[in-house]
């Protein structure tokens, strides 16, 4: 049986960013993301696992639920969301959601599979609050947060209807580190070949071998072996067909 959970502020906790983007900045489309990463859920929860997330109104619907162990505060005014979701905490602004997260009360108990009778209650400490969307709120937070947790994804998607803003990186920070690391000197990428969702474009460009490099395959699950050989050995002319190239890249404050 599992205990209620309750999430408390560390006495100094850092802000920060985590969002997948395309090299035209492309976020989203009709509620939902045009691409499918496995990996990048994998990389969203183990980066968010024990924090506090803030979200918007639209980002938390696309998402569709509180995600588990996490502290999950909405930024809305709507009264239905709040009576829908009791287990959730809500915010009229940023700096409010901001005041909440960081304050020394902490988030009512909560649980993935709360029984009667419990009467033990675990509490965690978070030293990270993270912003996960929308648009608005990626640009509100920039000037003001400690880190940029980036997924770049190496394609376009050209019936994108939600991007990221243009904001000034140095703002954020200068300390700049990919993963994969560097490769003979140049960023390297992952590569996934899982299905892409049905009735979204995606354009992607072919690679440049001699500008680009790709991640040893055997350093990563999702890699194709047979396909990165001739990929990184400049067979097929170079493309990966319709797979998606994507690293991870991170923005410290300096």
């Amino acid at each position: 049986m599992a205990s209620p959970i309750i999430y408390k502020a560390a006495a100094q906790t850092s802000v920060g960013l985590i969002v997948a983007m395309g090299l035209d900045r492309a976020i989203g489309e009709r509620g939902t993301m045009p691409w499918y990463l496995p990996d990048d859920l994998k990389h969203f929860k183990a980066k968010t696992l024990n924090s506090c997330v803030i979200m918007g109104r639209r980002t938390f619907e696309s998402i569709g639920r509180p995600l588990p162990q996490r502290r999950n505060i909405v930024i809305t005014s709507s009264a239905e969301l709040r009576s829908q979701y009791p287990q959730l905490e809500f915010a009229s602004s940023l700096n409010a959601a901001l005041e909440l997260a960081r304050g020394a009360q902490p988030c009512p108990a909560v649980t993935a599979g709360e029984t009667e009778g419990e009467s033990e209650v675990e509490v965690r400490e978070y030293s990270k609050i993270m912003i996960i969307g929308g648009a608005g709120l990626f640009a509100e937070v920039a000037p003001i947060a400690d880190v940029l947790e980036l997924t770049e994804i190496r394609a376009r998607f050209p019936n994108a209807d939600t991007f990221f803003p243009l904001v000034d990186m140095t703002k954020i920070g200068t300390t700049i580190s990919f993963d994969p690391p560097m490769l003979e000197g140049r960023a390297s990428y992952y590569v996934c070949q899982a299905k892409q969702p049905e009735g979204f474009a995606q354009v992607v460009p072919s690679l440049d071998l001699t500008k680009e490099s790709l991640l040893d395959s055997s350093l990563h699950e999702i890699a194709d072996d047979e396909l990165l050989d001739k990929v990184v050995s400049g067979g097929n002319d170079g493309r990966v067909g319709e797979a998606l190239c994507y690293r991870y890249v991170t923005i410290t404050r300096s």
